[in-house]
């Protein structure tokens, strides 16, 4: 596959963050709980695992990451949502925008890709239930909403920055959400053999978020004494021939792209990926890693948060650029800047450069 032109982008400014985990009731709590290596993986009483001969094989419930804020029995959409709405709040009282830049304000959705055990959720409203429960319908006069999983909050972002830099809107929210907890979900995934258990070691933990990022360009923040958190200095785009979906190995070519266009020169890398234990996205990465070579450098941490979350789907992009920003902030980042690396079941991949403000 030869390399894909890497898509127009210009530096976007992150000037607040929410998010809620199952290891954290806000970004900062999130960000330090998974930087300390801690998680909330237990049995979830509502699901029990397949196995290869249910006659003789005992079921196990199945190990997942659950977020304690939001009742057991709230499920599909309805969790996805109670997810969101306090994520978005945190990111707009931490950006503390004016009136006048809410008016002006696009509210860009990144949530789950397509697939038939989401036929019942009916996310065609999401945006709608969002912005009336949030008390926000006047506030956001532009909303778009995109399904394309893993690295969706990733392509939101590229939305968001030719918006801001041809003046169609003053600041962009970028709200990332996803849950695994409702039953047919579940069960599609154990049928395709994508839950990890005793039984299926080559698959994932599924967890849940929402993450928010507000963005501004840097001179609208810094004109309204705004200083930036972060800064998103580039991101890039590239296509898997033989997706998840294709029962076929990586060829590790769109990652591969990606990385090329990412990467200025050699230097010292912190890496933050959505690796969730499945063997396929393992290999993508070794693939990548070796054909890029010394221009990657030195990574001096490879950083999974579905270690401490789980695998957090639409939601990971956003989270892994919301842990790049608090590994600065708070100066323990082991480099100086960061690689924010995606990749959905469909194909789709997508990196973004993160830097200190």
């Amino acid at each position: 596959m030869p390399p894909r032109e890497p898509q127009p982008f210009a530096p976007v400014a992150i000037t607040g963050l929410g998010a809620i985990t199952p290891i954290g009731g806000g970004a900062a709590q999130t960000c330090a709980s998974i930087r300390a290596g801690l998680n909330r993986f237990e049995d979830y009483p509502y699901y029990n695992t397949l196995t290869p001969d249910p006659e003789w094989d005992e079921p196990e419930p199945l190990v997942a990451s659950r977020s304690a804020g939001v009742a057991l029995g709230v499920q599909g959409p309805d969790r996805m949502l109670a997810l969101a709405l306090p994520a978005l709040r945190e990111a707009l009282e931490d950006a503390r925008l004016l009136r006048r830049q809410m008016k002006r304000a696009a509210l860009l959705l990144a949530l789950p890709e397509d697939h038939p055990s989401l036929s019942r959720w009916n996310l065609d409203v999401f945006a709608e239930a969002l912005l009336q429960r949030g008390g926000l319908t006047e506030h956001l006069p532009q909303v778009t909403v995109a399904a394309h999983g893993n690295a969706g909050a990733l392509r939101a972002v590229a939305q968001a920055s030719s918006l801001l830099h041809r003046r169609g809107a003053d600041a962009c929210l970028v709200l990332a959400a996803d849950t695994y907890f409702a039953p047919e979900r579940l069960r599609a995934l154990d049928e395709e053999k994508r839950l990890k258990s005793s039984f299926n070691p080559d698959g994932f933990l599924p967890g849940e978020a929402a993450c928010a990022l507000v963005l501004e360009t840097e001179e609208s923040a810094r004109a309204r004494g705004r200083t930036p958190l972060g800064v998103i200095r580039a991101l890039a785009e590239a296509t898997e021939s033989q997706p998840f979906t294709s029962d076929k190995q990586s060829t590790g070519a769109g990652l591969t792209n990606v990385l090329r266009a990412l990467l200025p020169g050699a230097g010292e890398r912190f890496v933050l990926t959505d690796h969730n234990g499945e063997s396929y996205r393992a290999f993508e990465w070794g693939v990548a890693r070796v054909r890029v070579g010394e221009r990657l450098g030195e990574v001096k941490e490879l950083l999974h948060p579905a270690m401490s979350v789980g695998d957090v789907g639409a939601a990971a992009g956003a989270l892994q650029i919301a842990c790049a920003v608090a590994a600065f902030e708070r100066g323990y980042a082991p480099a100086p800047e960061a690689l924010v690396l995606c990749g959905s079941d469909s194909g789709l991949r997508a990196g973004a450069r993160v830097e200190p403000r």
